[in-house]
């Protein structure tokens, strides 16, 4: 009973009250005509409630019949709660999930579930349901309920192959996409496998599935995206150029595959193909880095350098630490006559070419300490030494040559002068860090343990007659 109603029932019985009142001292003829309007006042006013709560359902039906959810739910929510029935619980589940309110819809489907545990319309919507609030195992837990009323249901297999697809189970996914494949050779299914196999990287049979998915339905740009490209990962340039012009009859506008089917050009060494393609992207209104560069590219491969030049430039503004960029680029701005601006940039492309000291030296240095690791004690000697050319008064490195000479090649004299070395770097070190600093520290010891040992090893070259015996260490 709505709020109206109720306010309508309090009014009637003050009334009753009143008139009772008012007809107790009268005889019994009035009383009894009074008793009568009474009795039509009642029945007329639950006629009215019945009416009006037809009309109520009425309403909601209408509005679920025109997909306007909200006005059904907000007619519901304005029902007592004594008055919304069964049907009512229904249409609140069906209303919800048709707002895209999903995580709202469940607990209304679950309450329709406990009612019957067998209605399979319930147990797929509330499966429906858990999918869109992305907990693909609860919906694969109530598809699996599902298929044990309706085993063949083509529906529910391709349902649970894409439950688990969303959680990343690809090769759970192949298994339910194939079953629903088999009652139902749609293009979704075909695509669904192409991406589940691409996914396991199992590629050929992802060009298969692709290429049916193609054949069902060429509109589908994804599709031919994806299996042009792995015609080219697979080095079938051709097939990949097929593809990607046979999607370009229908959209000849997309600017993704125009733009990927000149790149195919380019990769064939189809320069003018190539230029079509990319001054084509230009026109549809792409500035990217990569546009400018592979056109610049083709221009240059073509021969025309100054036009090169200018793509190059555009694009070198944007990637300016592209060694190839940079370099073609040079050599663009030096066939167009551009001296200037040729030198400017192949002398960058050294500079990019060639990696910083400190870089090199960290590598070499990798490189020893793998070598030691494995053994070869003298191969770890030769890249440290290298390291030590480009980075000659680092103090560590230092240290662990002499280690080197010392620990595994035995040789004292050499290990004495790079502990010397090494040494002479311990008041740098010390002004250049904190007492506070765990590097330091480490340093530190390192320093007191060299000075121990170039004790030990002076006094055992002493007793060798060789304690001045420092043959050059190559520093």
């Amino acid at each position: 009973m709505n709020t109206s109603t109720r306010n309508y029932g309090k009014l009637f019985l003050a009334w009753v009250r009143t008139s009772m009142a008012e007809t107790l001292p009268v005889n019994e003829k009035s009383c009894s005509f009074n008793l009568k309007i009474i009795f039509i006042l009642i029945v007329s006013l639950t006629l009215s409630f019945s009416v009006s709560k037809g009309q109520d359902i009425d309403s909601v039906a209408i509005y679920m019949q025109n997909y306007q959810y909200g006005q059904a739910l907000d007619c519901i929510n304005g029902l007592s709660v004594e008055s919304q029935s069964h049907s009512f619980t229904v249409v609140k589940a069906k209303a919800l999930k048709g707002l895209n309110r999903f995580g709202e819809a469940i607990p209304f489907f679950e309450q329709l579930l406990k009612e019957d545990n067998k209605n399979l319309s319930v147990i797929i919507s509330l499966a429906d349901c858990y999918m869109s609030v992305a907990d693909c195992a609860d919906a694969r837990l109530y598809y699996h309920q599902a298929l044990t009323l309706n085993p063949e249901n083509g529906y529910l297999f391709q349902q649970m192959a894409d439950a688990y697809y969303m959680d990343e189970d690809f090769s759970a996914a192949v298994h339910w996409y194939k079953k629903a494949l088999q009652s139902d050779s749609s293009y979704y299914l075909s695509k669904q496998l192409a991406r589940s196999y691409e996914k396991l990287d199992v590629q050929d049979t992802a060009i298969f599935f692709y290429q049916r998915a193609v054949e069902l339905n060429p509109r589908d740009f994804h599709s031919s995206y994806r299996l042009s490209d792995l015609l080219r990962q697979a080095n079938d340039l051709e097939s990949a150029i097929d593809v990607a012009e046979s999607y370009l009859q229908i959209d000849s506008v997309k600017l993704k595959m125009v733009k990927y089917n000149a790149y195919l050009h380019y990769l064939q060494k189809d320069y003018p193909g190539a230029l079509e393609g990319f001054r084509k992207c230009l026109v549809l209104g792409d500035e990217s880095e990569f546009t400018h560069k592979f056109l610049g590219y083709s221009y240059f491969r073509t021969g025309e350098y100054d036009v090169a030049m200018i793509h190059l430039e555009k694009a070198f503004r944007t990637d300016t630490a592209n060694v190839n960029l940079c370099y073609v680029l040079g050599l663009s701005s030096d066939y167009s006559e551009h001296e200037k601006k040729a030198i400017t940039y192949l002398r960058k492309t050294l500079d990019l070419t060639i990696p910083p000291p400190d870089f090199l030296s960290q590598v070499y240095q990798d490189l020893a300490a793998a070598c030691t690791d494995n053994g070869d004690n003298q191969d770890a000697l030769d890249a440290s030494l290298e390291a030590l050319k480009f980075t000659p008064d680092a103090p560590i490195l230092l240290y662990k040559i002499g280690r080197l000479y010392d620990g595994h090649l035995h040789d004292l004299n050499k290990a004495q002068a790079f502990y010397q070395k090494f040494l002479a770097t311990r008041k740098q070190e010390s002004r250049s860090n904190s007492v506070d600093d765990i590097g330091t520290r480490l340093v530190m010891s390192y320093y007191d343990y060299a000075e121990r040992r170039l004790k030990e090893i002076r006094e055992d070259l002493f007793w060798k007659g060789q304690e001045n015996d420092t043959a050059d260490a190559g520093i």
